[in-house]
């Protein structure tokens, strides 16, 4: 298990797991804090299906899946993006990295 902190201000797709050729990085859990006195939405994805997220101002909120979420293939980049830009949302991932 690795885990790995970003800061996202902009709506741009921001890298939250970095991949490493030929393992999959299967996302664990993931705790999102927005500093910020606007709510947002906050889309996480690997290349697949997208998971949005409202995450309201002043806000911590601590997501456990059941069970890992696999990244579609070696080599996907997890990114998240916010529906609008804000000071300041911070990311904490958990995830696996296997063959």
């Amino acid at each position: 298990m690795a885990f790995q902190n970003t800061i996202i201000t902009t709506t741009a797709p921001t890298t939250i797991i970095s991949p490493v050729t030929g393992y999959f990085n299967d996302l664990i859990w993931v705790i999102l804090t927005n500093t910020s006195s606007t709510g947002v939405r906050v889309d996480i994805t690997a290349g697949g299906p997208t998971c949005s997220i409202w995450l309201p101002a002043t806000t911590t909120l601590p997501i456990f899946p059941p069970s890992a979420i696999p990244v579609g293939s070696t080599g996907n980049t997890w990114t998240a993006a916010l529906s609008a830009a804000v000071t300041d949302v911070r990311i904490f991932a958990n995830y696996l990295s296997h063959q």
